[in-house]
């Protein structure tokens, strides 16, 4: 449980440091985010970390609001 909860700050420490980051609670048939963060910075890629609870594991995945597409796989944290 410590190994999760160190896991857990040490991303959510790096997401805030990124800019503009918004979570949202998915069930796993979503696919296409609802909604996407305002462009502050053409200059930066803009992203979106979601999060979702599967067979009871806290994961994460990145959204490019840029690309409109994902970036990552869903990851376990």
């Amino acid at each position: 449980m410590k190994k999760i909860s160190i896991r857990i700050v040490t991303f959510l420490l790096i997401a805030s440091s990124i800019g503009s980051v918004q979570a949202f609670a998915m069930t796993p048939n979503l696919t296409v985010p609802s909604s996407l963060t305002e462009v502050t910075d053409s200059r930066a890629e803009q992203i979106t970390i979601y999060h979702r609870t599967h067979n009871g594991v806290l994961q994460y995945r990145v959204w490019s609001n840029t690309e409109m597409k994902w970036i990552t796989q869903w990851t376990d944290m």
